[in-house]
């Protein structure tokens, strides 16, 4: 990985974003006196194959919420540890979402009150998306869900493009979200190994 930047002003971080290429952005929930995820939401179609992550000290269940409704691809403490943090943004770069463990609880409680855009383009979805969609909202990395299925990940990181698009989502946790609303995951058994 390669720093391009470590800017304070957002005003310089959209000049930015608007004249280069970046590939991730770190962003915190409060920028001096600006909101991080008001930021994002300005500058998201500057950038739009840029990844943005929210790395803070809130660890409010609001701003994860938020965050997740804009289409962020990980929300992360600043208190983890340097290795995990780098894991993290790897895994992002790769194309997972990524959220601090100790959001997880706080995660999970955004699923069940359903805290998600409503779609409803779920008809839209072949068997095999369908079963995908209830994979990715059990909290399952593509590896797990090839393994699962005995398909290669390329193929599930394939479909789960085409649930996203579909589905007009922005990640994979607001896939989790759709699916646990429209409780799509208690519809698709797990196949036994």
């Amino acid at each position: 990985m390669k720093v391009v930047a470590a800017l304070y002003d957002p005003q310089e971080a959209r000049e930015l974003l608007a004249r280069e290429a970046v590939d991730l952005v770190l962003v915190d929930v409060r920028i001096g006196t600006a909101n991080g995820i008001d930021f994002i939401r300005t500058v998201k179609p500057l950038a739009p194959a840029c990844r943005f992550v929210i790395l803070t000290m809130s660890d409010s269940a609001e701003d994860l919420a938020e965050a997740i409704r804009l289409g962020v691809s990980g929300y992360l403490l600043k208190d983890m540890d340097p290795e995990d943090l780098l894991a993290s943004l790897k895994r992002t770069l790769r194309g997972e979402l990524v959220v601090a463990p100790t959001m997880a609880s706080k995660l999970s409680l955004l699923l069940r009150r359903g805290e998600a855009p409503v779609h409803d383009e779920a008809h839209t979805l072949t068997e095999r998306e369908r079963q995908i969609l209830s994979f990715v909202a059990l909290g399952m990395s593509n590896k797990q869900i090839a393994r699962e299925l005995k398909i290669s990940p390329d193929t599930v990181k394939l479909h789960v493009r085409h649930i996203l698009a579909k589905l007009n989502l922005p990640s994979r946790v607001a896939a989790a979200v759709f699916a646990v609303e429209r409780q799509l995951v208690d519809k698709i058994p797990r196949h036994s190994s």
